[in-house]
């Protein structure tokens, strides 16, 4: 299930997001927001997909949210681990096959989104409540918010 995110920054900026995947795409698909360098703009892309091109002037000079430079580090982060099991077929679970465990570290407390993305892109992806880089007022000053699910 996908996570509606909201960006707000003091200076006005606001954008509201369906992030991750849903219930058919999950493995497919993962909406994640993004900053192009060249028009200053916010947009969400598929970080599953090989095209990075931001949408609205087609540039390849772009940033994804969980980069370092995108964000200020400010608070400790505590991980905890997260288990998750490999998806099994019906026949697996009518036999009674044990379900592979999948172990990752999550932050503690202050994630906005999690994704498992680290079978397809190499990495997991997060967003923190920490202060990122408004595209709009070019500060550390953008926040990001859950504000529901969608699937």
């Amino acid at each position: 299930m996908g996570s509606l995110v909201s960006a707000s920054c003091k200076c006005g900026f606001e954008r509201d997001m369906a992030l991750g995947g849903g219930m058919h795409n999950h493995l497919t698909y993962c909406a994640f927001p993004c900053y192009c360098q060249d028009c200053k703009s916010l947009f969400v892309i598929d970080l599953f997909s090989d095209d990075t091109t931001c949408k609205e002037c087609g540039s390849d000079n772009t940033l994804p949210y969980d980069d370092d430079e995108m964000r200020i580090k400010v608070k400790p982060i505590l991980v905890r681990p997260v288990i998750r099991y490999v998806q099994q077929t019906f026949w697996e679970k009518l036999l009674g096959r044990k379900q592979e465990k999948i172990i990752t570290c999550v932050n503690s407390g202050a994630n906005v989104f999690d994704w498992y993305a680290s079978y397809k892109i190499g990495r997991d992806l997060s967003l923190t409540d920490e202060d990122y880089f408004c595209p709009k007022c070019q500060n550390y000053t953008l926040k990001f918010y859950r504000i529901g699910c969608w699937d």
